[in-house]
C-alpha cells in the first residue's frame, strides 16, 4: 500500500483496537527487549528474537532500518510483538515528515510504534502543537491498528506542570495508547517519581498505559517501576532482568494484578483534524 498523498481524512470506523487479553502479566510481559543501537549487526537482532521467543519478552523494539526481517523472524511467534521507533531520538522533526515515517513502518507491519514527541514544543509551552501532533500520530497509528507509545523524554522537562500538563494533553486530545518516558539517549533515566505521578493522574483509568525506559538496568529497578505504576518496561537489559527475576522470582509480586488493557473502545469524539501526507 502506497503512501496517500494530498489531505486524507482518517475513517476512525475502520480500525481495530488492540487489547492484551493475559489475565495475569508475568514479569516478562513487562518487558519490551529493545535494540536500537546504530552499531548493531545482523547477529545481534538474531541474538536478540532468540532472548525475547526464550524469555517470553512482551515485544522487541528495533531500528527502523531491520524491522521487516524481525516481523518475519517472529511470525510464529505471534505473542512477541515488533515494535520499531519514529522520530528517533531527538523527536524534532516536521510534523509531515514524522507522519510519513509513520506510515511507512505501519505499511511495513510493525505492531507496535515508539514515536519521539517534539518535546521542544513543551518546552515552547506550545501546546497547541503537541496537541496537533498527539491528535494526528494517535490516530494514523489507530487506524493502522498499531498500538501507540508516545515519547515524551522526562528528564529534560524539569517540572511537575510540564510532567502533568503532557499527561492530560495525551489522554483528552488523542487516542494514543502509551505515554513512555524516555528514549534511554537523554541526560539521565527515568526517575520512579515520574511514574508514579503519571500513575496518580491515571487514578485508577485504563488509559493512557504508562511505559517508563532510560537507565532500567537491574530487576530491582524494574520492580520500582511497576510498583508505582509503569505498565511496560523499555530496556537493552532484558536478559540480565530476567536472569535476576530467575534468582528471585519472590519479588516480583504482581501476579495477582490485572493486565494493562488497551480499551477496547478508543474515544472518537475527540475532533479528527486531517493528516497531511
Amino acid at each position: 500500500m502506497g503512501s496517500p498523498v494530498g489531505k486524507v481524512e482518517l475513517d476512525m470506523s475502520k480500525f481495530h483496537p488492540v487489547v492484551e487479553e493475559n489475565p495475569v502479566k508475568t514479569f516478562a510481559q513487562y518487558i519490551d527487549h529493545t535494540l536500537l543501537k546504530p552499531d548493531a549487526t545482523d547477529e545481534d537482532f538474531d541474538r536478540l528474537t532468540d532472548e525475547a521467543i526464550k524469555y517470553g519478552c512482551a515485544s522487541v523494539c528495533v531500528s527502523p532500518y531491520i524491522a521487516e526481517g524481525v516481523i518475519e523472524a517472529l511470525l510464529d511467534y505471534p505473542d512477541i510483538k515488533v515494535g520499531s521507533v519514529c522520530a528517533f531520538p531527538l523527536g524534532n522533526l516536521p510534523l509531515r515528515v514524522k507522519l510519513k515515517e509513520a506510515h511507512f513502518l505501519i505499511d511495513a507491519g510493525i505492531q507496535e510504534l515508539d514515536f519521539v514527541l517534539h518535546y521542544g514544543e513543551i518546552l515552547n509551552g506550545n501546546w497547541d502543537a503537541v496537541k496537533t501532533e498527539m491528535n494526528l500520530m494517535g490516530k494514523l497509528c489507530a487506524q493502522g491498528n498499531v498500538t501507540s507509545k508516545c515519547i515524551v523524554e522526562t528528564p529534560v522537562l524539569e517540572s511537575d506542570y510540564r510532567l502533568t500538563r503532557v499527561f492530560e494533553i495525551l489522554r483528552d486530545y488523542s487516542c494514543i495508547d502509551y505515554i513512555k518516558s524516555s528514549t534511554g539517549m537523554s541526560i539521565r533515566g527515568t526517575e520512579v517519581r515520574e511514574i508514579a505521578l503519571w500513575n496518580i493522574l491515571r487514578n485508577g483509568n485504563s488509559r493512557p498505559l504508562i511505559a517508563t525506559a532510560g537507565g532500567i538496568k537491574s530487576y530491582e529497578r524494574a520492580l520500582q517501576m511497576i510498583d508505582v505504576g509503569a505498565d511496560r518496561i523499555g530496556t537493552s537489559a532484558a536478559v540480565k532482568l530476567m536472569e535476576e527475576y530467575y534468582a528471585n522470582p519472590a519479588a516480583f509480586n504482581r501476579g495477582e494484578a490485572p493486565s494493562s488493557q488497551i480499551p477496547v473502545q478508543r474515544d472518537t469524539s475527540i475532533p479528527h483534524g486531517t493528516l497531511i501526507l
